[in-house]
């Protein structure tokens, strides 16, 4: 991802990467959290080490791993367990930091209380303390060249351009998501359109794992049963639905025990009062190549347990989109939503005011 910032109560259950910068208001990541650019956590827990190559900003919560930053690290009634390394200043106002403090510039302990465990604090910079640490101004802890820490590996950003062979071998990219999908799509194929109409209590499109059928259809496209084609998709056998875009008004969902994938050439969008279901031990993937939106107003409904117990995700996004915006969007929902987004060069942004749940990459 390029960036991507997160609601209130986000819990995402796996690691975070992204190519620029990474922002969450309260929630839960399990492990860890990575960005080229600045990191800002505000109540969030975070159950690996968080690593930016530029600024980092962490308040209140807890950080069981390290804090690494290329920039200036600053933070603000916090608990971290695996300590703080910063190739720039550090800044710290109350909380705790256990598992050492180095500091290749200044250090600020700007309140009473700012507690560095066992006094574990290293810097080669100038010094402003609080009167309770005043031993801090001077050696051990003041220290002089060199000091040793930790160096950052960059995020790589893929270079989504035809014959690159390396875009598989990249760390944020293991999938060689843009050969994948495009390997699915046929450019003479002239996919049709899906609109499923809002109009009074809105149609019904229901997906099976083999085809797709119209429930309820007063005024959607195309007529008719949609046939799905058999094929693979990552070096799996995989029946998939084409569809050029997609646009929901009405309602979508997957049949009791099937498993359907979708591959759209353009955009999918839902908006209005759309909805979109999963229903317990079945799952939906959708192969996108535009952008992907579910607006304000629509509602996505996810089993609570997040795999189904042959072990797949019950909703995954991939997408290779690579233009000018948000490549994928989530910004309604009433309740908690697991997915598992792969979108290694978009931006991804999730605005619900619900409870995310799955992986991000």
């Amino acid at each position: 991802m390029a960036f991507l910032s997160l609601p209130n109560n986000s819990k995402i259950g796996g690691n975070v990467t992204t190519y620029l910068y990474y922002s969450q208001q309260s929630g839960s990541v399990a492990g860890n959290i990575q960005a080229n650019g600045d990191i800002t956590l505000k109540q969030t827990y975070a159950g690996g080490n968080v690593t930016s190559g530029a600024n980092i900003n962490v308040t209140g919560n807890t950080i069981d791993g390290k804090v690494l930053s290329q920039g200036d690290t600053t933070v603000n009634q916090p608990t971290i367990l695996g300590g703080v390394q910063s190739h720039g200043n550090y800044s710290q106002t109350g909380g705790t930091v256990s598992g050492g403090v180095r500091v290749l510039g200044d250090v600020a302990l700007t309140q009473w209380g700012s507690t560095i465990s066992n006094d574990d604090l290293r810097y080669l910079g100038k010094g402003r303390f609080t009167g309770e640490t005043p031993e801090y101004n001077r050696a051990p802890y003041k220290t002089s060249p060199p000091l040793v820490i930790d160096t950052i590996t960059p995020v790589e950003k893929i270079d989504f351009t035809e014959g690159d062979a390396t875009s598989g071998t990249s760390s944020c990219d293991p999938l060689n998501i843009n050969n994948a999908i495009n390997d699915l799509d046929d450019p003479l194929n002239n996919y049709q359109d899906l609109y499923i109409s809002g109009s009074g209590k809105g149609d019904h499109l229901q997906l099976h794992t083999s085809k797709a059928v119209f429930l309820v259809d007063n005024a959607s496209t195309p007529d008719g049963d949609i046939t799905a084609q058999s094929t693979r998709f990552l070096e799996k056998p995989t029946d998939i639905i084409y569809f050029d875009n997609i646009n929901i008004k009405g309602h979508l969902s997957v049949k009791e025990n099937h498993h359907a994938t979708l591959f759209v050439q353009g955009d999918f969008t839902m908006d209005g009062a759309s909805s979109l279901t999963i229903p317990e031990q079945s799952s939906l993937t959708i192969i996108i190549q535009g952008k992907f939106n579910v607006g304000g107003g629509a509602q996505v409904y996810t089993p609570a347990n997040g795999i189904t117990a042959q072990g797949k995700p019950v909703f995954s996004i991939y997408s290779n989109y690579a233009g000018a915006g948000t490549g994928v969007s989530f910004s309604g929902g009433t309740e908690q939503v697991y997915a598992v987004i792969y979108a290694p060069n978009s931006h991804v942004e999730i605005n619900s005011a619900v409870g995310f749940k799955g992986v991000i990459q």
